[in-house]
């Protein structure tokens, strides 16, 4: 047992971050070389940088698209996604970074676990609205006749990892001292296991499965978004076989 916690939290990390770098650089060489025979301007197509970075953060940022068609499922994938920001920001790096400034400091961060705890609050609507995208999955028909069973794997992995941080939050006695030692030991690559919590294994687990899984799936639509509507909002240029831009 004590040797696959040792693989799956000290060793599983560096395989999946590695092989998200090469699949993100994978995957956007692919969608960079593919050609595009046809000119498929948005009109009217933007005339000024400012202007087709405004139009792509507008929706990469908030989701105009999908505002205009389901304003219902909108709002969800909105709150999943503030939610997750938060809990990835405030539960994980600040929980992380303060517990280290405590372990190895005689310094303590002001209302760090005041952070944390209303951090991990917002966890339940990320759950809530997870559970809502799976269930239209299921239940509603014209969802689900084009889903494919990797759609269910994400959702499923990403709806485990939150169970699995939320049960730690608010049912269990983590010793925070522990995952900083266990994040430290991964960044100066002398890895080390958080001994005693099995959930803490599960919860690491699922983060690095879907993190490795991540630049293969339908997850990476952020980036997607960006090549997708950079293309769209050329300009007087023609677009050939090979992907390349001639003026």
């Amino acid at each position: 047992m004590n040797g696959l916690v040792f693989f799956v939290e000290g060793i599983f990390p560096y395989i999946a971050i590695i092989v998200f770098l090469f699949g993100t650089v994978y995957r956007l060489w692919c969608w960079i070389r593919t050609p595009v025979p046809l000119n498929i301007n948005l009109a009217p197509a933007k005339t000024t940088w400012k202007a087709v970075i405004g139009k792509i953060a507008a929706e990469v940022l908030l989701f105009i698209s999908l505002l205009r068609n389901d304003r219902v499922l909108w709002i969800a994938v909105w709150v999943m996604h503030v939610c997750g920001l938060i809990v990835i920001v405030a539960s994980h790096f600040f929980g992380i970074i303060d517990a280290s400034v405590e372990a190895y400091t005689p310094y303590t961060i002001p209302f760090s676990k005041t952070i944390l705890y209303i951090a991990a609050v917002f966890a339940f609507p990320l759950i809530g609205t997870l559970l809502i995208i799976l269930f239209r999955r299921i239940f509603t028909r014209d969802i689900r006749r084009i889903s494919i069973p990797t759609d269910y794997v994400a959702i499923s992995l990403i709806l485990i990892h939150v169970f699995g941080g939320t049960y730690m939050s608010f049912f269990t006695e983590l010793d925070m001292s522990k995952v900083a030692a266990w994040g430290m030991g991964l960044f100066t690559f002398r890895p080390v296991v958080v001994e005693g919590s099995w959930i803490f294994a599960v919860h690491c687990a699922t983060c690095f499965i879907t993190f490795m899984y991540f630049p293969f799936s339908k997850l990476f639509h952020p980036l997607g978004q960006i090549t997708n509507r950079w293309t769209m909002t050329q300009k007087e240029v023609e677009l050939i076989a090979g992907g390349r831009v001639v003026k």
